[in-house]
């Protein structure tokens, strides 16, 4: 072989090994989540080798990471084109089609990767396949069928600790901490300095504000590679973040200046920046950078900023500039589906602030119930409506609402409950009121309420009252009321000329009508209906009718067997929006 020869080789073997190396270094930033420094590299192997179908599946990767949808379609068709039998062109174009809503179309490209794989590289399409089913998002994902192809891997390699971590993250996307533990602390025997699966550890811990093991295991991380950036992240987030157990503005300062120095400068490292400012409760800081950000990077940058400005306005009590902030963001947001339902909230709470913006109020309001699942949130939603309604003095609506909030919770308070019942009489909903006061009634049966708005609402329905549907009622709360002849008065009073005008108008029945006459004169001798009761006894008058007694309601009054709890406003908070969010979405709100 010539001299010339060998050279050639060289230079080619040479070749290869650099750019071997410079996808092991994307990768890594990549890992690391370096985005821009990844892209910045996998950019140059393919611009240098347009057949390297990995570099483009790392590079269509690290597009969906940076929300660049338009860059992660052209390289997975672009790598398609050059290499239609490759597996990681067809695990890419599936990834992308996971990542962006279109399963069917991702189970037939990991399919068709599948059937292109040979024994050597069966492994790395599998893992690839968990890859893009554990990392977007919940809805997107279908781990059961990655965990089923990721189990064939380890069948045969029970060691290998990237399909260990991906099956793990598969786990996480099925809400299965412990498996994905499991899977996790399965690569420190074999791997002990692989800083990812530690990571992965300590946001399972993190999901349950477990200050101490998550604080644990993000130390861990940088104690064995000092340079992982999203570890740094974690812990400022923890403990940058005033909901968080962890919250510690010093602490977070050190943390903070770690992420700083191991992250790509950009968007994130400015926003985070901002946060500090907030949470440290300089909101000055704080607004002057998020207008910074806004005019610095791209129009998404720009309009996730507005959200921004909107919750650090609202903390310096300019209530008119923050709802203006939160309407523009709203009606910029490109994919309404993306947002954060939490962000309709907040704006609702910021214009009820404002005199005149009631219609916003309730708008907001209805748009955020229309878009949240969980019953605990809409449950305070329909708390502020019914509050905001009963206020004004919408009987209807505002009965309506504390309905809604009765009916959705397993365990309404008396408070809930009386005030759904209130509102219902006072709209003269007699037979809603009803509902809820029997339900009251049965639920706190030795709180008179209950008993004397049932008796009420069926007077109300048995208006000729030729049925006594109030009298067991009636009944009922004269077993509790008689017991305080001086603050119950009133009722007594009403109770007992209900049961005596029904004993003599529809039954005839004078004994039991003298009977409850005699306690009527003992809790009331002034009572003008005495004379017309003791005449009709006698046969010589008509017993008066009973009739409907309307708002005239009793405020609710702490009780002993529940006691009544007004739900309280909750400011929302803004959180760190993670760089790690799978689906690219629109930009996100300060987070709740």
């Amino acid at each position: 072989m010539t001299t010339k020869r060998w050279l050639l080789l060289a230079l080619i073997s040479i070749q290869i090994s650099l750019q071997a190396q410079s996808l092991d270094n994307a990768k890594q930033m990549y890992y690391y989540e370096r985005y821009n420094s990844a892209n910045t590299t996998l950019k140059a192997l393919v611009a240098a080798d347009a057949k390297n179908a990995e570099a483009q599946y790392w590079l269509v990767l690290t597009n969906i990471m940076q929300g660049n949808k338009a860059a992660a379609k052209a390289t997975s068709d672009a790598s398609l084109t050059a290499n239609p039998s490759s597996p990681w062109s067809n695990i890419a174009a599936g990834h992308y089609a996971l990542a962006y809503d279109d399963k069917p179309a991702a189970k037939i490209k990991f399919e068709t990767a599948i059937s292109f794989s040979d024994k050597k590289s069966m492994a790395n399409t599998i893992i690839g396949i968990g890859r893009a089913h554990g990392s977007v998002g919940i809805s997107q994902s279908e781990p059961d069928y990655a965990i089923e192809k990721l189990n064939t891997v380890l069948a045969k390699d029970p060691q290998n600790a990237e399909a260990l971590i991906v099956l793990g993250d598969c786990y996480r996307r099925k809400i299965d901490g412990s498996n994905a533990v499991s899977n996790y602390m399965k690569v420190a025997p074999t791997a002990p300095q692989n800083a990812r699966a530690t990571y992965r550890i300590g946001q399972v811990y993190k999901t349950q504000d477990n200050c101490k093991s998550l604080t644990n295991y993000f130390t861990e991380v940088t104690t064995k590679d000092a340079s992982f950036m999203p570890a740094w992240r974690e812990l400022y987030d923890s403990y940058g973040n005033d909901e968080s157990t962890c919250f510690n503005i010093a602490q977070a300062r050190t943390y903070l200046d770690k992420f700083v120095a191991t992250s790509d400068p950009g968007f994130e490292v400015d926003k985070i920046k901002m946060e500090f400012c907030y949470y440290s409760k300089d909101y000055t800081c704080a607004l002057g950078l998020a207008n910074e950000i806004g005019k610095k990077y791209d129009e998404n940058s720009a309009i996730e900023m507005l959200a921004w400005k909107g919750y650090i306005s609202d903390k310096l009590k300019d209530s008119v500039a923050a709802l203006q902030y939160l309407d523009e963001y709203l009606t910029k947001v490109k994919d309404p589906k993306t947002l954060d339902p939490k962000v309709y909230k907040k704006t609702a709470e910021v214009a009820a602030k404002i005199p005149g913006k009631e219609a916003q109020f309730i708008n907001y309001y209805n748009q955020y119930i229309s878009k949240v699942d969980d019953p605990k949130l809409k449950a305070g939603a329909y708390m502020k409506l019914a509050e905001y309604y009963e206020k004004n003095k919408d009987y209807i609506n505002a009965a309506s609402w504390y309905t809604k909030v009765v009916d959705i919770k397993t365990d309404p308070s008396t408070l809930e409950v009386y005030k759904a019942g209130l509102m219902s009489y006072n709209a003269q909903n007699f037979t809603e009121s009803l509902r809820m006061f029997t339900l009251y009634a049965n639920k706190f049966p030795d709180d008179y309420r209950g008993h004397l708005f049932s008796a009420r609402c069926n007077v109300a329905l048995d208006s000729a009252s030729k049925q006594g549907l109030a009298v067991p009622s009636y009944e009922k709360y004269l077993a509790i009321a008689e017991k305080d002849l001086i603050t119950n008065k009133r009722g007594l009073v009403e109770a007992y000329s209900y049961i005596i005008a029904f004993n003599l108008s529809n039954k005839n029945d004078k004994a039991t009508a003298t009977a409850y006459l005699e306690k009527l004169k003992l809790a009331d001798a002034t009572s003008p209906a005495i004379a017309d009761f003791e005449a009709a006894i006698k046969g010589g008058g008509r017993a008066p009718a009973p009739k409907p007694v309307v708002n005239t309601a009793p405020k609710p009054a702490k009780t002993t067997t529940v006691k009544p709890v007004t739900p309280k406003p909750v400011t929302p908070k803004p959180a760190i929006t993670k760089p790690t969010t799978p689906k690219p979405t629109a930009p996100k709100p300060p987070k709740m």
